[in-house]
């Protein structure tokens, strides 16, 4: 015979489980079991685009950067200034006086050392040559270095004229040392502002001459590879009379550079800016400037 046993669940049992359910279900949602959120955040930091002169010349047009060239990285320029436009007629002679042209060629040594060699004619049929030795101690960089700084001495040289030397005359010939301070600072993601104070020791048949000089340049970024390039020299230009003719005191330009290796510069400059006499202020014919630049 069959015995049949019944359990009945009393009423409290039943809502003690309901009770524990209700508060499981609340403690730990369904969806918490299967998905894990993760928070993610994306943290922005701005760097310039103008790390002055990735491509090109590690200098303006007539202003030294504190950039230098990487070890083993050389690079040759060929510049061309058609000086006194619209004075350069009248025979070979004046065609010579009224030109600079030459060759620049920098070699990288070591991560901060750089040497320049230039050697051309120096606008008034005199050949001109320089030795320049640039150091690079200080990269501006985010959270670090507010400035990039670097230092140049440089020796550079002027024979006489062709015509002073067939006449045996050495009028016009000179040697002299100069020392520079490249500073550079970005102001923007593709504006860098420039400033190269020195001093310079020139000693010629008249005598030793020592002058202070002060470079400011700006250096806009239009895109990565094309470049406008402004700046003003009194005294001595840092980049030597080869890159800028001596007695232009203001120049502008624009660098395009078509690969990493290949780059070209158009200039336009200004020679020395006389006192301002009552409305008048007088302005020597401005120079018309092209150069190439292989890097290697």
């Amino acid at each position: 015979m069959r015995k049949r046993i019944c359990i009945r669940r009393s009423g409290a049992v039943v809502a003690s489980l309901a009770m524990v359910a209700g508060i499981t279900a609340t403690a730990l949602p369904a969806h918490a079991q299967s998905r894990t959120q993760v928070e993610k955040r994306t943290i922005q930091i701005q760097v310039p685009i103008v790390s002055t002169m990735n491509f090109g010349p590690t200098r303006l047009i007539g202003l030294e950067t504190p950039q230098v060239l990487q070890p083993g990285v050389n690079m040759v320029q060929g510049a061309l200034w058609a000086n006194n436009l619209g004075a350069s007629t009248g025979g070979l002679g004046n065609i010579l006086a009224g030109a600079n042209a030459g060759v620049i060629a920098d070699f990288g040594i070591t991560n901060a050392l750089q040497m320049q060699v230039q050697a051309g004619l120096a606008g008034a049929g005199q050949g001109a040559a320089s030795v320049m030795g640039k150091y690079n101690f200080l990269n501006e960089a985010y959270g670090g270095a507010p400035l990039s700084m670097g230092v140049l001495a440089r020796v550079h040289g002027m024979l006489p004229s062709l015509n002073n030397i067939l006449n045996l005359n050495m009028s016009g010939a000179n040697l002299g040392v100069s020392f520079g301070v490249p500073l550079a600072k970005s102001i923007t993601d593709r504006l860098i502002v420039m400033a190269v104070p020195g001093l310079s020791f020139v000693g010629s048949t008249s005598g030793l001459v020592t002058t202070g000089n002060l470079g400011l340049g700006a250096d806009f970024a239009i895109t990565d590879r094309f470049r406008a390039l402004v700046d003003a020299n009194i005294g001595v230009p840092s980049a030597g009379i080869i890159a800028v003719p001596a007695g232009n005191a203001f120049s502008a330009g624009l660098r395009y550079s078509f690969s990493d290796a290949f780059t070209t510069d158009l200039y336009l400059g200004i020679g020395g800016i006389g006192g301002v006499t009552g409305l008048t202020l007088p302005i020597s014919v401005p120079s018309l400037g092209l150069a190439a630049a292989y890097r290697f």
